[in-house]
């Protein structure tokens, strides 16, 4: 039995998954709080990060201390740097940058997998690399300035922090992100208003994942 670390940003981004699944909270050795299931006889862990890249790689890097995983599933909602990156579009990246860290590759196979799943919900997922932010940009003029600098199309507040700990420990991490919102229209009443796509979508293509992903 494989044993999975799911993370997320907040609890509003995947509500949907802790009630269906009917976690049970636990603490690790290190004072860490994880929301345990077990899917599909997959042992699963989520650990809610919270939002911003030093505070979500603080929290992720003290969970691994104590708790051992052979994969990690870092999900929840990002925003569109690219005009052919729409809400409710579902992004699987197939790398990972920050302002502090180089660029991040992610497991082809583990990717393949979770293409699989998008496909098999329904969902035809895009590729592309990932730009964690410490803080959220809401400007379109910043949004294209970063898209520029860092080849990205889509960007986050927590993956590449998260990516960068995942490789020192040896890890396979893998992202699946739900848009929310461009950076033309104001961003958090777009998140809010897309939060129930975003815990529909990453719900129905996590099980089929963890379904399918020993086969």
């Amino acid at each position: 039995m494989i044993r999975i670390l799911l993370t997320a940003a907040t609890q509003l981004e995947v509500f949907t998954i802790l009630r269906r699944w009917k976690t049970l909270r636990s603490k690790t050795k290190s004072g860490i709080t994880l929301y345990k299931a077990e899917i599909s006889g997959t042992d699963v862990d989520l650990l809610l990060t919270r939002v911003g890249l030093t505070a979500s790689g603080r929290i992720f890097r003290q969970c691994l201390v104590n708790e051992t995983f052979d994969l990690i599933v870092n999900a929840g909602a990002a925003g569109s740097l690219s005009p052919d990156l729409l809400p409710g579009m579902i992004m699987l990246p197939d790398s990972f940058i920050s302002e502090n860290t180089a660029v991040i590759s992610a497991p082809e196979d583990y990717r393949e997998k979770l293409t699989k799943a998008c496909r098999n919900c329904g969902i035809e997922p895009r590729a592309g690399r990932l730009y964690s932010s410490q803080m959220a940009i809401s400007n379109t003029k910043v949004r294209l300035k970063v898209a520029e600098k860092y080849q990205a199309q889509a960007v986050d507040m927590e993956a590449a922090a998260q990516a960068d700990a995942a490789q020192t420990k040896g890890i396979p991490f893998v992202c699946l992100k739900v848009i929310t919102d461009l950076a033309q229209f104001p961003v958090l009443p777009r998140y809010f208003a897309n939060l129930p796509t975003v815990n529909r979508k990453l719900r129905e293509v996590l099980e089929n994942y963890i379904d399918n992903l020993c086969y």
